[in-house]
């Protein structure tokens, strides 16, 4: 009897402990308010900018590809953006330390490109997919492109034509974009 008192009361105590710390928690699906301002964060890079795809870094940082409009020369161009954990741009990230990086296509290329997704390899190198449209004798046609930049947002000289690969998938095809993206 006197063991069974013991244990009740050992009980008891251990269910007053875990009650009183109780710690309230967001509810999964809830916006996480430490992020950006009350969860959102929005950035405008310049002339018309639409994300496309999220991937995060080995250090929790964000990335977000899609394309925005350089405004100088007239033509939409893909574009990264890198956010810390708390939702600030990445300020050690891309041309200039904006936390934006923009990756103008070779010569030759047309004038309308960008991202559809966005992954992160081992090295924390950034491989972004979409498309580059090129003129044809039957007009502008989209092909397949990766893109590859380096952990600061620099693209990768040694991957490709300085940091791109285009690939034709179909000739006279109006449109070859890639839309998915893993690293193996």
């Amino acid at each position: 009897m006197k063991a069974m008192r013991l244990n009740m009361a050992a009980a008891a105590f251990a269910a007053c402990f875990s009650l009183g710390s109780i710690v309230a928690h967001a509810a999964p699906g809830d916006l996480d308010t430490t992020f950006g301002t009350g969860g959102i964060v929005t950035t405008q890079i310049q002339g018309n900018s639409l994300a496309r795809a999220v991937a995060h870094d080995s250090k929790g940082r964000l990335l977000v590809a899609g394309v925005s409009t350089d405004l100088e020369l007239n033509r939409s161009v893909p574009t990264l953006a890198r956010y810390l954990p708390d939702g600030t741009l990445d300020t050690a990230f891309g041309d200039g330390r904006s936390g934006i990086a923009m990756a103008t296509p070779p010569d030759g290329l047309g004038d309308d490109a960008g991202f559809n997704s966005v992954a992160v390899d081992s090295k924390d190198r950034i491989v972004a997919a979409g498309y580059v449209q090129i003129d044809t004798p039957t007009g502008p046609q989209d092909i397949f492109t990766v893109v590859r930049f380096d952990a600061d947002g620099m693209l990768d000289a040694s991957f490709g034509e300085r940091g791109f690969v285009e690939t034709v998938i179909a000739s006279g095809e109006v449109m070859s974009d890639a839309y998915s993206l893993a690293i193996d």
